[in-house]
């Protein structure tokens, strides 16, 4: 997984994403308990260290999560700017924006639980489409 964590262009199968998210999970949930028991010593030792640390784990948890659901959605079949609108999740509380928060979260996930739509069952414009021009 490490290796491909900045590639968005590849393709990732239900299996690897399943496999990989949760292992990014209990990686996390292991830094959220060593980040509780160290905070208090860290920032009196030197805050900027602690925001430093802090920013290089939060990135190496969470850049390749993202990456992996952009092959994910783009292995599906699915358009990857579908990963922009869980940016809707930053919407104010309202009944509305829960609705739609909810709505958009689920839908989502079922984009990432379809299977994969292979290269080779393309049809020629399609795959003219996805790239490749050579044709032209």
């Amino acid at each position: 997984m490490w290796e491909r964590c900045l590639d968005i262009d590849g393709l990732c199968s239900r299996e690897e994403y399943v496999w990989s998210i949760l292992g990014l999970i209990i990686n996390g949930l292991i830094y959220l308990s060593i980040v509780n028991h160290a905070t208090q010593k860290l920032k009196s030792l030197s805050p900027l260290a602690y925001i430093i640390i802090n920013t290089v784990i939060f990135s190496i948890l969470f850049i390749p999560p993202g990456t992996l659901t952009l092959r994910r959605l783009g292995d599906g079949g699915n358009g990857t700017w579908w990963l922009w609108t869980l940016v809707l999740i930053l919407l104010p509380n309202s009944i509305v924006f829960s609705f739609l928060k909810i709505a958009t979260v689920l839908y989502v996930f079922y984009m990432l639980c379809q299977p994969s739509k292979s290269r080779t069952s393309l049809s020629a414009e399609d795959y003219n489409d996805v790239g490749n021009t050579k044709g032209e």
